[in-house]
């Protein structure tokens, strides 16, 4: 029997304009398949979770004794709309390889618009892993 692999992310924007009226100026990236959706963001977050959730092998879990395991990952989403990993916040080298093998599956998505051109865009995702 396979382990359940219970995991929840959001996103939060880690640009230098979060705390800018810019950020409302800003067309958030679209993920392949969300193109028709009205709550972008929330079918991106959806599709990432389901990704994680396919591909994360749960036996990276099993010989961690303290749980809920929370990691912070931050990355970019860049103007070509490739995604790039800057940080995985994990001791557990294990858990990170796994973590950074899973993600670097995220397609292509369609990049972060300002004024009709293509911006680079950061992201922190936390994933909770129960």
């Amino acid at each position: 029997m396979r382990n359940k692999l219970l995991i929840f992310l959001f996103f939060v924007t880690g640009t230098q304009i979060l705390f800018s009226q810019e950020l409302a100026e800003i067309t958030p990236p679209v993920y392949p398949g969300c193109e028709q959706s009205n709550e972008k963001m929330s079918c991106m977050r959806e599709q990432i979770l389901n990704l994680i959730g396919q591909n994360f092998n749960p036996s990276e879990l099993s010989n961690i004794k303290e749980k809920p395991v929370i990691i912070e990952t931050e990355f970019t989403i860049t103007r070509d709309g490739i995604i790039e990993i800057n940080e995985i916040k994990t001791e557990n080298k294990k858990l990170k390889m796994e973590l950074l093998r899973v993600l670097s599956k995220i397609p292509p998505v369609k990049p972060a618009e300002k004024e009709g051109k293509p911006i680079d865009i950061r992201y922190k995702l936390p994933l909770i892993f129960q």
